[in-house]
């Protein structure tokens, strides 16, 4: 039952005894009103019907009392010479009765002739029927004669007392049982909640209305709901155009199983409303006549409670609303009118609501409501159909796409703890960006035509945002032209060059997935991701250093040599039939300049007929990563991952619209680079610049130097790299504001040393997986230092994360080790086709499994402490020993073989292969460098070969890897 609570949120006292008096006199019979179990607010057309239970038990129980006896007191009477009154321990002793009438009918004490009360009447006697009340009864309401007076031994006297006191204690005791597991349920459901308050969703369906999916704007509010992973399902529903939540309680948790309804008439959020509508209708149950909840009052308790929390906020109707509450909207408005204003409550919607001194008209409680929008293009208005709701998200989403960056609460940092277990879930203030990639270029180009926006130093490209978009359409008609359709992936394999982002923006837009292909793959690894995911064609240069991408493809493809371009037809590899060169034009083969040229007007028209059919939700980029078994993983992105992504972290540094320069060392077939570098530049208006094809220190600090850059982002390793440099101290990094460090554990010295030897007072650790989009974790720029240093960051809007046992799966306490969840829109859609390794990594709750070790703290922080698997990052390169193992095995002369990492002051991380040889056999480390180079990428090559005997194993056999790094690094005196 809903406690009686003032505006304010404190328990009041018990309605007045004289408004209970008032509520009783003779009216038409009421039917008895069960205890509701389930709660149904409607958004139909029909009069919703509710029965809202305003008191507690006892309540009901003394309304009862007065309405048989016609009175109520305040506590027992005892009297030692005299009777009982006639209403038990409730009535106060006193000739009268407590509203001044005379008893008996007034409520009085029916006392004896030495009754203390003074009351004439006998004493009640055990075993005698109270007498009725006329108020109740109907009857006349004059005072009836009192009964013949009879004396009563002073023993009856006394059991009759005792026996009123009995019950009294009696019913005091079950209120008191009522209240405590009331209490424990209400604590019980607040620790669930804190403990874990995402794992709710587990337990809620949001059943749709069939009418609600065939507006426009219907399956935008489908998407939003399942992309923050509730269960949706479509159901014909009593009352139509709704959304509703079902939730399922667990009985064991809270001693009770049934199923509540809440039709949605007012949005505030997914979360937030599941959060808070029972918070607001124990608000409004708790009006009462003496103490009423104006439309002000709850337009002021709303905006007090979620300031900067509301997505969107949709109201059906506002006399639906009113008559969800079982009252008519102009019933509540004349109540929370003030006497004698009359002739404004006949005004309609422009009656005046005064509170507190102030007034209100109908219309200002709108405008109020209004304030409450995120954005501040965005009109919010109220509803009476499925189709204007609709018609809403549609709105919603066009006035966030023309003003994305009026962001709340994005820049600062938590200030005191608002975490008290391992699970944290992000800022909700921010919209996310339902928009495409090509989407977000093009809005940004109509901002910024003349800004620059990329920049390769080393060949000497720079474009502007105008230029780059003309070539990006004209290379998107050109692949189109070559036979290219909505679908298809395209690899890109190569070192950075300027093609590279415009091949990324290219098929995009016209929704050709890019599959970014690590430069440094051989043929046996470039056969295998090509096949997994189908490739149709395959983009890259002639050569970068000694890797002749030409040679290494024919060795998979050696039909290459006597195909025509485009016509292509490999056994190995089926699906690929297009092949297009940066450089230079060889048999079966197109130039790139072919393909630039390639489109023409049918084509274009074709573009913008793709372009219409594109949805965020769609996959538009497959990142490689390793696997554990040794065969590389495709994480497949969307629109809407990568987009967001990109957002939040202009949005999280505070660039948002700034002219910002970016020094982008990293490469692109990285989501640091192609996420963190392009699609920061096409959302947020910043210039991209690539100081060389692959990392050089040196070309970095020259290009920091000489462009003026303002961020820098790279890897711990790229960074150490260039304060190595011998003439480090001779560039200009006057012009850094700020910068981003990224993939892989950034020790705290080594964060010290950047941010004085480099000027970068705002430098930032971002932590996140491939899988993820990529960042899920990263820091304020006004954070304090040992924030920088010690933790990975803040989680970012629209994500959870929480900390389990990698063994039971249970929530661990904060600060303490244990494997990284994520969970929000930054999830991948999956491994491209690889469902089975899709199902290890994300559970049905839709939690992507880090296999990282790390904790999070009071105030929603992340420390990275280890991997669960072992997993090696050098130099911010993903490098799994399982694949190291399967191929060196290949070895003649390798009987076993385990590879661990080792710690390294310049990479993080080096590859450490301890190899077991075969009997009789004898092999040296030149031997298996020699082994491995050209076969697997070079980044993967083992520093150390150390030959063993034997490895440490448990007790069952299996080997024992941290005892294996421990005596590796003992015995190479790291």
């Amino acid at each position: 039952m809903a406690e009686l609570r003032s505006e304010s949120g404190s328990e009041e006292e018990l309605p007045s005894l004289s408004s209970l008096l008032e509520l009783h006199k003779p009216r038409p019979p009421r039917p008895p009103s069960p205890a509701p179990e389930v709660v149904v607010v409607s958004s139909g057309g029909e009069e919703a019907e509710e029965e809202v239970v305003v008191v507690e038990e006892e309540v009901a129980a003394l309304r009862s009392r007065v309405a048989a006896r016609g009175g109520a007191g305040s506590e027992p009477c005892w009297q030692p010479d005299g009777g009982l009154c006639a209403s038990g321990d409730l009535l106060a002793p006193g000739g009268e009765g407590p509203w001044g009438d005379p008893a008996p009918s007034g409520g009085g004490c029916w006392g004896g002739e030495n009754s203390t009360c003074g009351a004439e009447g006998p004493a009640l006697p055990v075993g005698q029927d109270e007498p009725s009340s006329p108020l109740v009864s109907g009857a006349s309401t004059e005072t009836s004669p009192p009964p013949k007076k009879r004396q009563y031994s002073q023993r009856e006297r006394e059991a009759v007392c005792q026996a009123a006191w009995e019950r009294r204690k009696e019913r005091e005791a079950k209120r008191r049982l009522q209240e405590e597991e009331k209490e424990r349920k209400r604590a019980l459901a607040k620790t669930l909640k804190a403990q874990r308050p995402g794992e709710c969703q587990k337990y809620i369906t949001v059943v749709l209305d069939p009418a609600l999916l065939q507006v426009e704007g219907g399956e935008q509010i489908l998407r939003a709901l399942e992309a923050a992973s509730y269960s949706c399902v479509v159901e014909n529903q009593a009352v139509p155009c709704s959304i509703t939540w079902r939730r399922k309680t667990v009985s064991s948790q809270m001693g009770d199983d049934r199923t509540e309804e809440l039709n949605v008439l007012v949005l505030l959020g997914l979360g937030e409303f599941l959060s808070m509508a029972q918070n607001y209708k124990q608000k409004v149950d708790s009006c009462t006549e003496g103490q009423k909840m104006t439309l002000q009052s709850y337009v002021a308790h709303v905006m007090e409670k979620l300031p900067g929390k509301i997505l969107a906020l949709a109201v059906v109707g506002v006399e639906n609303y009113f008559r969800s509450l079982g009252v008519q909207s102009k019933q509540r408005l004349q109540q929370a009118a003030a006497p004698g204003n009359q002739e404004d409550q006949r005004k309609g919607r422009k009656r005046k609501i005064k509170d507190s001194g102030l007034e209100l008209t109908r219309m200002d409680m709108e405008e109020a409501l209004v304030d409450l929008q995120l954005c501040t293009q965005v009109q919010v208005s109220f509803f009476d159909s499925c189709e204007e709701l609709g018609e809403y998200a549609t709105m919603f989403t066009k006035a966030v796409a023309e003003a994305p960056f009026n962001a709340l609460h994005t820049k600062v940092p938590p200030v005191s703890p608002g975490v008290t277990n391992s699970y944290v879930q992000g800022p909700l203030d921010v919209p996310l960006l339902d928009k495409t990639v090509g989407q977000c270029l093009e809005e940004t180009v109509e901002r910024f035509p003349d800004r620059e926006a990329l920049v390769f130093c080393r060949d000497g490209v720079r474009r502007t945002f105008a230029r780059f978009k003309e070539e990006v359409d004209q290379a998107a008609a050109g692949l189109l032209a070559l036979g290219l359709k909505k679908g298809d992936r395209l690899g890109m394999w190569g070192p950075n060059k300027y093609e590279w982002v415009l091949m990324q923006f290219a098929t995009a837009q016209a929704g050709i997935i890019l599959v970014a292909v690590n430069p440094a793959y051989q043929a046996s690894e470039l056969e295998f991701v090509l096949k997994k995911v189908g490739c149709k064609a395959l983009v890259f240069p002639t050569q970068f250093k000694t890797q002749k991408y030409y040679d290494i493809l024919k060795q998979s493809c050696p039909e290459i040599e006597k195909s025509s371009p485009g016509g292509i037809k490999s056994k190995r590899l089926p699906d690929l039939s297009i092949v297009i060169m940066l450089d230079s034009k060889l048999p079966g083969t197109f130039h790139m300049d072919e393909v630039m040229q390639a489109g023409d007007s049918s084509q274009v028209k074709q573009l913008r007929a793709v372009e219409q059919t594109l949805s965020c939700n769609e996959p538009i980029n497959i990142q490689f990563t390793s696997g554990t078994t040794g065969s590389p993983k495709g994480a497949t992105l969307s629109h809407r991952n990568i987009v967001n992504n990109a957002h939040l972290i202009g949005l999280r540094l505070g660039i948002a619209q700034q002219d910002h320069r970016f020094c982008v060392p990293a490469p692109l077939y990285h989501c640091l680079a192609s996420v963190g570098g392009c699609m920061v530049m096409a959302l947020h208006g910043s210039c991209c610049i690539f100081s060389s094809p692959s990392f050089e220190g040196k070309a970095a600090l020259e290009a920091v130097s000489r462009e003026k850059c303002t961020f820098l982002l790279g890897t711990p390793t790229m960074f150490i790299d260039m304060l190595s440099q011998p003439d480090f101290d001779s560039y200009d990094l006057s012009s850094l504001q700020g910068g981003i460090i990224a993939g892989s554990p950034v020790p705290p010295e080594i964060m010290k040393t950047i941010m004085t030897k480099m000027h970068i007072p705002t430098l930032v650790v971002a932590y996140g997986t491939t899988e993820n989009s990529p960042v899920t974790f990263m820091g304020f720029p006004n954070d304090s230092m040992d924030r920088r240093t010690e933790t990975v960051g803040y989680i970012f809007p629209h994500t959870e994360a929480k900390i389990e046992d990698p063994e039971t799966g249970k929530s661990m306490p904060l600060n303490t080790p244990g494997e990284l969840h994520i969970r929000g829109y930054c999830v991948m859609l999956g491994y491209w086709n690889d469902p089975a390794k899709t199902s290890e990594v994300i559970t049905a709750e839709r939690w992507y499994k880090t296999g990282d070790l790390g904790s999070l703290d009071e105030h929603g922080y992340c420390k990275i402490i280890g991997r669960c698997k072992d997993m090696i990052i050098r130099g911010g390169e993903n490098i799994y020993p399982a694949e190291l193992e399967q191929f060196l095995h290949t070895h003649p002369k390798v009987e076993e073989v385990q590879v661990v990492g080792v710690k390294d002051s310049r990479m993080g991380e080096e590859v450490c292969a301890c190899i077991r040889l075969r009997a009789g056999q004898n092999c040296t480390e030149e031997e298996m460098k020699a082994f491995c180079k050209g076969k697997i990428s070079h980044f993967k090559i083992p520093r150390y070969f150390v030959f063993v005997s034997q490895y440490p194993l448990t007790v069952s056999g299996k080997i024992q890897k941290y005892k294996l790094r421990e005596q590796m690094e003992k015995l190479l005196q790291l």
